[in-house]
């Protein structure tokens, strides 16, 4: 393109932008801090940033910021506060978010373990195409989880994420002497 990559610039750049209110500008400053491109690396720095993009609407952000308090990156650990931010993005449909969501239902990770709220979650990033929300249909189906027991649910659910590629899909036909 004929301009010279600067990375110190454009950190000075988006930082301006995203002072504006440019939540694409805050998500770029976030990533270069994130990953120390640009400006020092700095897990609390990248989820600030994350946060202002994430109070913008940004569900990347919204799960990037939910994932910082799962982890304790950048900020202080809490699971519950995780799951505020993983609901905002799974209700603009992020497929992550739902998943993970659902497990965190599932297990009672952050929330009240709820059984049907973790079908939900698991059901809408299954029907979007995600392998591991797929298998995790298909374990809450094998073993009555928030609905009725239904083996050939299962084994429909696990065949697609086989299909797909996922590994544990693919062990558990095989376990029950399925041709993936």
């Amino acid at each position: 393109s004929g301009v010279t990559r600067n990375l110190d610039q454009a950190a000075t750049w988006f930082r301006a932008s995203a002072d504006a209110g440019n939540r694409d500008a805050a998500v770029q400053l976030a990533g270069l801090y994130e990953t120390g491109r640009g400006v020092p690396r700095d897990a609390r720095q990248a989820t600030e940033w994350y946060r202002k993009a994430a109070l913008l609407g940004d569900a990347g952000a919204q799960v990037k910021v939910g994932m910082a308090y799962e982890d304790g990156t950048g900020v202080g650990m809490n699971p519950s506060e995780a799951a505020t931010w993983y609901t905002k993005a799974a209700g603009q449909g992020n497929a992550w978010a739902q998943n993970r969501l659902g497990w965190m239902y599932g297990m009672g990770h952050g929330v009240s373990r709820d059984d049907a709220r973790a079908m939900k979650y698991f059901r809408q990033a299954a029907e979007q195409g995600d392998a591991q929300a797929q298998y995790n249909l298909g374990f809450m189906y094998a073993n009555g989880r928030g609905v009725a027991r239904d083996d050939s649910l299962a084994v429909s659910w696990f065949r697609k994420a086989a299909e797909q590629g996922y590994g544990n899909a693919q062990k558990e036909l095989e376990r029950r002497a399925i041709v993936p």
